[in-house]
């Protein structure tokens, strides 16, 4: 209604006033359609920011959004970003590596990121994944180098949870670094296996200190 196609035109003005060139656009629709529409809309976008704070949203609002732009759009999804300018000036982003294809995907989408900053930092945890002790490599090495080659400082960190789960492991080294962005891969599991029994993903995107880049 009316307050949507205000907040609009504040997006507009703001626009206008960075020089920033985009198109805006107000959607009114009946909850089931808005994930549809959403999903179509960052279709053809560079990165999608998703707030928790919007005004009346649930957390199956929240939720249903998260999943449409994860499984159903080809970009990146930031969640619990401060602003749009400090994720994308990340100075030292957090690479959570497994090798999984979700984390491939992360990596690459976050790759203009990653390229400007000051040092990304890539973590393997509990060792290799299984494609890397099949092929007898050395766990995140391939990641660091290929980083490199497009212009990326990389410190790599392997290291053990040691009795932490993944989330608890990540977020204390997160600390330790001094991150100020996650980037890996989402929901690595089947979509139902993860609505029954949570996981890290789920565990990282419940804490507000850190923005996180997804992708699926």
């Amino acid at each position: 209604g009316a307050e949507t196609a205000e907040r609009a035109n504040e997006i507009e003005s703001l626009l206008q006033a960075e020089g920033l060139e985009g198109d805006v656009t107000a959607s009114y629709a009946e909850p089931a359609l808005v994930s549809d529409i959403v999903a179509s809309r960052a279709a053809l976008s560079d990165i999608a920011f998703l707030h928790r704070s919007e005004a009346g949203q649930t957390t199956e609002q929240f939720n249903r959004l998260l999943a449409a732009l994860l499984f159903d759009a080809p970009v990146g999804v930031v969640v619990n970003a401060a602003s749009v300018a400090s994720v994308l000036s990340a100075r030292r982003p957090l690479v959570a590596w497994d090798s999984s294809p979700q984390a491939v995907r992360a990596v690459h989408r976050a790759l203009p990121i990653l390229a400007q900053a000051d040092e990304v930092t890539v973590v393997v945890f509990d060792g290799a994944s299984r494609d890397d002790r099949a092929a007898g490599s050395d766990p995140g090495v391939d990641l660091a180098t290929w980083l490199s080659r497009h212009g990326c400082t990389v410190a790599l960190q392997q290291c053990a949870t040691a009795g932490q789960s993944v989330a608890e492991a990540l977020l204390s080294k997160a600390a330790d670094t001094d991150a100020d962005l996650l980037v890996m891969g989402g929901y690595g599991h089947s979509r139902l296996r993860q609505r029954l029994f949570g996981g890290t993903t789920k565990s990282i995107l419940e804490q507000s200190k850190y923005p996180v880049m997804l992708a699926h």
